[in-house]
């Protein structure tokens, strides 16, 4: 992943949107491995799954920008790029080592049971893709207070989502009742 670019007199460029989505991610990592939230933490087995689609789609836009294709067709083209063995074990060992890891910091792994109903009614009440509406679905099973993500589409969403409360990363350290004293 680029997280800078140069300009042709070696300057730099702001760095992608995702690329501070990712440091602010790092951070809130980094701040759950030195115990700094008293806060139960929790995320579903939906969320690696959809992270396994992430990884797969990168790997496959890579060799699409190889031939020399433009991306504006990745979903067209995505089917003529089938990951290879060794591409899908990759992935496979990095996201149960991921998953590993978030056990290892006490983060809780649920298995929740949604309908397709209380999706597609997030979804349309909020103009959400189902993929993020299912998130929302999952943190109201959950019944958690707060829903934490770098995704913009759940921030700007109308009309806001009020329960679970919606917040990057950086706010959740902003809010004393969650601090370990």
């Amino acid at each position: 992943m680029l997280l800078y670019r140069r300009k042709r007199k070696g300057r730099r460029v702001k760095p992608p949107t995702y690329a501070k989505h990712a440091r602010q991610c790092m951070t809130l990592l980094s701040e759950i491995e030195h115990r700094k939230y008293s806060c139960r933490l929790i995320t579903s087995t939906y969320a690696f799954a959809e992270l396994g689609q992430s990884a797969r789609d990168s790997r496959t836009a890579v060799k699409i920008i190889r031939d020399g294709l433009s991306l504006n067709w990745y979903n067209r083209l995505k089917k003529r790029y089938p990951l290879r063995r060794k591409e899908q074990t990759d992935i496979m060992r990095s996201i149960e080592s991921f998953h590993n890891f978030l056990e290892r910091l006490g983060i809780e792994i649920m298995e929740p049971i949604i309908t397709q109903q209380d999706v597609n009614q997030i979804a349309l009440k909020h103009s959400l893709e189902v993929n993020d509406a299912t998130h929302v679905v999952i943190a109201k099973w959950a019944k958690v207070d707060f829903l934490i993500t770098a995704d913009q589409d759940f921030l700007e969403c109308k009309p806001k989502i009020r329960k679970p409360e919606v917040m990057v990363p950086p706010t959740l350290a902003t809010r004393p009742e969650l601090r370990r004293r």
